[in-house]
Parts: structure tokens; sequence; C-alpha cells
């Protein structure tokens, strides 16, 4: 099966205890580890697929609670990286009676924002490592030829779907 690399925003969703308050009327919250990236590779590997998410989370205890609970779905954390730069993104959340939802992000900036080009190109490198080792081991340049295009491909298509939406 091929494996699924997502890329973009690790946050942490602090839930509500009680539905029906404004955020400021809320007793308590509860942290849970999300972003869409990861929502995408979390339903993939409850699959049976293998997923993986490139992000930044800060050095900090809801950087830990990302890892952790990324890993416990059966997520690759190895391209999750670290920073000191700033925190782990949080988002308020609150549950109108309406039905509606409010939303107070601490993001100014969060670690996942300061995820720098150099970083992820890093992860890459490490890849072609991989490859150099699968050459190493006995496969065919053609095999391997194969594996790059192909995610080479996924990764264009990735990158255009990703920035045409936003911009």
């Amino acid at each position: 099966m091929k494996r699924l690399l997502s890329i973009g925003e690790a946050i942490v969703d602090m839930a509500p205890s009680e539905k029906a308050y404004a955020i400021k009327d809320v007793e308590a919250f509860y942290p849970n580890a999300s972003g869409a990236p990861a929502d995408v590779s979390g339903a993939f590997a409850r699959l049976g697929g293998p997923s993986a998410v490139i992000t930044q989370v800060g050095d900090d205890p809801f950087g830990d609670k990302i890892v952790e609970s990324f890993g416990g779905y059966g997520i690759d954390t190895s391209m999750i990286c670290r920073t000191r730069e700033a925190k782990t993104s949080l988002a308020f959340i609150s549950l109108k009676y309406d039905g509606g939802r409010e939303f107070d992000f601490y993001r100014k900036p969060g670690a996942d924002m300061l995820l720098k080009e150099e970083e992820v190109l890093a992860l890459f490198v490490e890849r072609i490592r991989e490859y150099a080792t699968l050459k190493v081991l006995g496969y065919h340049q053609k095999e391997i030829r194969a594996l790059i295009v192909n995610e080479n491909l996924i990764i264009s298509i990735l990158g255009v779907l990703c920035g045409v939406g936003p911009g």
C-alpha cells in the first residue's frame, strides 16, 4: 500500500467540558491533538494505511501531547520537527447553544507556522539516503526511479492542491 504523507499545521484543540457556553463561560477545557493534515493521516492509518505528518511543534508539553497522540493514532511522527522559537499552537473551542462554534486561536505565531523550507528539504534528503540504501540492498534502478517519480508526482499534486485553495 502507498504511504500517505501530509504537510501542514499541528494544533491542540482545547475542547470544552460543557456545551452551550461562550468560551469565556466554559469552566474547563480538554486538550486534543489535531490539525487537518494529521486528521487525514489518522483516518488513513485507521484504515490500515501507512501515514506520516511533516509539521513543527513547540518544545513544550503541548508539543509532547501532539507527538504522543499522533503516534498513538498510528501516524509516523519521525518527520515532526521541534522548536524553541514558538509554542505549540492552541485553539480554544466552545459549542454554543444554537449549535454554532466559537474559536480563539493562540498562534501568533505558532510553532507550526515557523516550519522552514530547509527543514522540510532536510527530511527529503534523508529519503534520498533511504533510496541509496535500497540500491545497496539490490533493488533495480528502474524500481527506485519509479518510486522517486511517483513520490515526486504525489508531492507536486499535493503542493498544487494545498497552494491553490488558500491562495
